[in-house]
């Protein structure tokens, strides 16, 4: 369990600013700066442990009389795993310009490094890393990447498969709360 003594400062204001709903921005206000690629550069005055989150939205802290809780994080570098398979959420969960979306540049970087192959030579569309990547994280419907190519290297097949368990877990949690969110109005 959490103590409140253990935050570090930005995890402090993300937890008093949760059970009002008050947005939490760590961003600098410096486009270079704030770009989400350099996220793994920010250091611990924009970075929020993803138990804090975690903890937060399974009831840590709750709403205060008159407001609606919920987790509103922007510019942050979001370290550890935020696991929340299996949770019921009750407040709102809107994350903007985040590290942990880098995720989308961490497959573009990693696949565009390498030559993959064609499921079927000579036919498909040219392979694109940063679609391939969405592809890989949206696990509804297709964008044509994920089926016409394919990496033989195990360490991308294992990047690959790590980014469609991962799309499944961020779709589930947005689900869940738009679900919550139109349930309460």
């Amino acid at each position: 369990m959490l103590s409140y003594d253990e935050l570090t400062s930005p995890e402090r204001e993300l937890w008093d600013a949760f059970p009002e709903g008050r947005r939490v921005d760590l961003r600098t206000g410096v486009p270079e700066d704030d770009q989400v690629a350099e996220g793994g550069r920010w250091g611990p005055g924009r970075t929020v442990r993803a138990t804090v989150i975690v903890a937060l939205l399974l009831g840590a802290n709750t709403a205060r009389p008159g407001a609606v809780a919920c987790l509103r994080l922007a510019g942050a570098r979001i370290s550890g795993r935020l696991d929340l398979a299996g949770a019921q959420i009750g407040q709102s969960l809107w994350i903007e310009d985040c590290w942990l979306f880098a995720l989308a540049m961490l497959g573009t970087l990693a696949f565009g490094t390498h030559s993959p192959r064609p499921v079927q030579r000579g036919d498909g569309t040219p392979f694109q890393p940063l679609v391939y990547t969405l592809d890989l994280l949206i696990p509804f419907g297709g964008l044509g990447q994920r089926t016409a190519w394919y990496f033989p290297n195990g360490g991308l097949q294992w990047l690959a498969y790590l980014l469609i368990a991962l799309g499944w877990v961020l779709t589930t949690a947005l689900i869940t709360g738009v679900t919550r969110t139109l349930q309460k109005n």
